[in-house]
Order: C-alpha cells, then sequence, then structure tokens
C-alpha cells in the first residue's frame, strides 16, 4: 500500500470504504472486488471517513474493527476497552 487513508491504533490501511452490520461488526474493505460478497450479507457499505463516528456512536460494546480478507485480520479486538485513536490521511 502506497497510499494509507486512515491509521486506526497503528494499524494503516488504504481502505476507501468499511462494511458494518449496524450492530458492532465492523470490517475494513482492501478490495473493492469483495464488495457484492458483502453485500449479500447484508451489511451497509460506508466511506471510511465515517468510521470513526461509527465507532464511537453507533456501534453496540461489543465492537470490532477486522479486515475483510481471508485471514480477518483484528484492527481492534471485541471488548477493546481503551480509546481507539483514528488518523486520516488526503
Amino acid at each position: 500500500m502506497d497510499k494509507y487513508t486512515v491509521k486506526i491504533n497503528g494499524w494503516r490501511t488504504a481502505s476507501l470504504a468499511f462494511a458494518y452490520d449496524g450492530c458492532h461488526k465492523i470490517y475494513l474493505i482492501e478490495n473493492m472486488e469483495d464488495v457484492p460478497e458483502i453485500l449479500e450479507y447484508g451489511y451497509k457499505i460506508l466511506p471510511i471517513q465515517e468510521i470513526k463516528y461509527i465507532w464511537e456512536e453507533d456501534a453496540c460494546a461489543l465492537k470490532f474493527i477486522s479486515t475483510w480478507s481471508e485471514t480477518l485480520d483484528q484492527v481492534i479486538p471485541q471488548g477493546y476497552e481503551g480509546t481507539a485513536k483514528f488518523k486520516f490521511y488526503k
């Protein structure tokens, strides 16, 4: 990844969007070819700029952030009680 869009607790990503189930599951979309599969599962696709708001104001206490990939890399584990840090890049 040459250009990052956001850094979340030190995890850098070039994701332009994320998937959200409307409750607690948040997945970074690092490959836009995954969008049809994500939509089949019923997730909302939101722009990456909204992830901080969703994390802080909308998601329930069971929230987590992972990547939508074969490895499902954990960015913020479920039940994280610390302060999540988001830094956005232009």
